[in-house]
């Protein structure tokens, strides 16, 4: 039988972690948010879905909503090109900036999107 490699762990090998020592970042989505507490600091969230199931739109909005609240991340697309992919996030902060008045005019931290 083979010895279980390094990077397993048994479930008894896991410590609990203080749950209010976690940096929780908010999804700006409060149903989302109720069910997830947001997402974890330092954590990677992987979406899949069909083509044309508004992904896109709801990750670019959850991180226009965390750059509002001076956080950072990292969008990565496997269907559409840079050129596309920057396009759609400047429209959805536009939207929600001056049509629905979701964000507070974006945080320091987003002002290059533009």
């Amino acid at each position: 039988m083979k010895e279980k490699g390094s990077k397993f762990l048994n479930f008894n090998e896991i410590e609990a972690k203080d749950r209010t020592q976690i940096v929780s970042i908010p999804s700006g989505f409060t149903q989302l948010d109720k069910m997830i507490i947001g997402f974890n600091k330092g954590e990677v969230s992987l979406w899949s879905g069909k083509n044309g199931a508004a992904k896109s739109t709801i990750i670019n909005q959850i991180a226009i909503n965390a750059v509002d609240k001076d956080f950072k991340g990292v969008i990565f697309s496997g269907e559409l090109p840079s050129h596309k992919m920057k396009n759609w996030v400047q429209i959805l902060v536009k939207v929600a900036i001056y049509a629905l008045g979701l964000i507070s005019g974006i945080g320091a931290s987003a002002s290059n999107i533009f």
